[in-house]
């Protein structure tokens, strides 16, 4: 059971990490957005995208 968590730990952070670099949310923007948003790859882009317009200023 410990195992199982790790690993899903370690593939939230991969995610996390992906994500953070591609949209350009920090680290711990990205973590709450998968915790918010569940592993949806559609989902979690669309909302960084909204995340980072809106720390710019602008309205995506």
């Amino acid at each position: 059971m410990d195992n199982e968590r790790g690993d899903l730990d370690r593939q939230k952070e991969l995610q996390a990490n992906a994500l953070a670099r591609e949209t350009g949310v920090t680290m711990n923007e990205a973590l709450a957005l998968i915790e918010l948003v569940g592993p949806h790859r559609g989902a979690m882009l669309r909302v960084a995208k909204i995340v980072q317009a809106r720390k710019r200023g602008r309205t995506p």
